[in-house]
Formats: structure tokens, C-alpha cells, sequence
């Protein structure tokens, strides 16, 4: 199973859930999982939001690497792809054959059955980008259930 994430720059929404994702797995021992994130806006490589990046190390989470532009070879093998907005999903769909759309899921409705984006704290203070970072963090913990639950609820379209 392959989980990518998706937003605009990959420094900040998108590098954060594949940052909690990845330690959640590796807590719960699960194997056979890898995660990554992407972003839609290529803007080199940059490094994590400097303010996500303090949040994240306050609960215990280390936020390292720089930003990745969204390529078709890497989402061609995710299994399930979570965009933070429906932007995003667009611009995923632009790059991917219409068979594997089924793929891809709005973060927010594949978490929490919310048909809402997943705002960007950037620029914001602190307060949002917290916000941002518990909402998450609470979406990474209902993809784990599925993981371990094996309900993925995705349509593997590969």
C-alpha cells in the first residue's frame, strides 16, 4: 500500500501528514505501508514551513527534507492519493489517466466525510498553523484504523 499526499508546495500541509503518517506506521508496526507527498507548484527544493516545523517538533514529531514537485511516475504508483483541496485534485487528474482518478480523495471527505479543503496556514499565525497541525493529526489517526482495520475504503485502480 502506497499513501501519497498532496498540496500546493509540499512544505507545509501535505509534508506534515506524510511526517505523521510515517511515525504513526511505524508505532503501530504496520508493514507493507509507505507514504510521501507531493506538490502541485513546483518551486525547487525548499525546505518544511519553519513554523510547522516548531509545532511539529513540540508533540514530538521531527519535520526534515525538502519539498518534491508532483511527478506522474510516482502518483501512477500510489494506491490512494489525498489532496488537501479539490485544486489540488484537478491538478492531479491533469496529469493522470482517467482509470486511476478513483484514487484520488479529498483529505478532509476520506478522513472525516467533510467536503471541505484542508485550508494552507501559510503566512497565518501560529494559532492556524496548530489548528492545521491537530487536524491532521486526527486524519492520520482515522487512516491508521483503516490500515489496521483493513478498511481502506480506496478504489485501487492500478
Amino acid at each position: 500500500m502506497r499513501i501519497c499526499f498532496v498540496c500546493s508546495g509540499n512544505v507545509c500541509r501535505s509534508i506534515t501528514a506524510e511526517i505523521l503518517l510515517r511515525q504513526m506506521i511505524k508505532d503501530q508496526g504496520l508493514n507493507d505501508v509507505s507514504v510521501f507527498s507531493m506538490g502541485t507548484s513546483n518551486i525547487g527544493q525548499q525546505p518544511c514551513d519553519g513554523m510547522m516545523v516548531r509545532i511539529a517538533m513540540s508533540y514530538g514529531y521531527e519535520m526534515t527534507g525538502t519539498s518534491t514537485f508532483m511527478r506522474k511516475d510516482a502518483l501512477m504508483e500510489a494506491d490512494l492519493i489525498l489532496v488537501m483541496t479539490y485544486t489540488h485534485m484537478m491538478e492531479v487528474r491533469n496529469i493522470l489517466p482517467h482509470y486511476r482518478w478513483g484514487a484520488i480523495r479529498l483529505f478532509n471527505e476520506y478522513c472525516f466525510g467533510k467536503d471541505i479543503p484542508v485550508n494552507d496556514p501559510s503566512f497565518m499565525p501560529e494559532p492556524v498553523y496548530r489548528q492545521t497541525f491537530l487536524w491532521l493529526q486526527k486524519g492520520c489517526r482515522v487512516i491508521i484504523d483503516r490500515l489496521k482495520t483493513n478498511s481502506l475504503d480506496y478504489d485501487d485502480c492500478k
